[in-house]
């Protein structure tokens, strides 16, 4: 990221670590550019999941629609997934929404496993 100072703004006014930073091609492309306030708003405008809608046994998809894992259960604001072997923790945050029984993360399957590692 070119911009650290805006990457850490936008963390701030999330109240999130830059861990937990969003990291789609949109918001790292405002990011990029410095348009840290346009950011802000169009994520405050974005209704967060509500962690009561996940269900265990639910499959888990990344946004590129491959399959990364099962839900185990829900601790809070993270949800426990069952994958590869393994169990693994993700952020209430990355869930972009919920269709057809499925939990849709908004990174890819394969920036999640990669982010296991």
């Amino acid at each position: 990221m070119r911009n650290k100072a805006s990457r850490e703004s936008y963390c701030v006014a999330l109240n999130v670590t830059a861990d937990h930073a969003e990291d789609t091609d949109t918001e790292r492309h405002l990011l990029d550019k410095g348009h840290v306030a346009k950011l802000i708003k169009t994520r405050r405008a974005t209704a967060m999941i509500d962690a009561s809608q996940i269900k265990e046994q639910m499959e888990v998809k990344g946004s590129d629609g491959k399959h990364l894992g099962t839900v185990d259960g829900v601790d809070g604001q993270r949800v426990k997934l069952a994958a590869g072997g393994g169990l693994h923790y993700i952020d209430i945050a990355i869930v972009e929404s919920i269709k057809g029984g499925a939990v849709c993360l908004n990174k890819t399957a394969g920036k999640m496993m990669q982010s296991w590692h």
